[in-house]
């Protein structure tokens, strides 16, 4: 019984730390992956948002130019014969 205390004993001290302590590691690492993981998921999620944010004022934007292009238009074509006399 006693070898197998040594080689226990070597073991433990051959690997540095308790087979105990490679687990909490391991677990530890497991939570440090899941909570970069869910850290990327809501960065992620954040980017996304503004994206689409950005677009839809893009969006507006462009709806609202386009509009007033129109306007515009129009205005020059209804107000040029009240100022010019383009008759040929």
């Amino acid at each position: 019984m006693l070898t197998m205390e040594v080689h226990m004993a070597e073991i433990e001290s051959y690997r540095g730390v308790p087979a105990s302590a490679l687990r909490e590691e391991k677990n530890l690492s497991e939570r440090r992956t899941e909570r970069f993981e869910e850290f990327n998921a809501r960065r992620s999620a954040m980017l996304a948002e503004a994206v689409n944010r950005e677009a839809d004022r893009k969006a507006n934007r462009a709806e609202q130019l386009s509009d007033d292009a129109d306007r515009i238009a129009r205005r020059a074509v209804l107000g040029m014969g009240n100022r010019v006399d383009v008759t040929v």
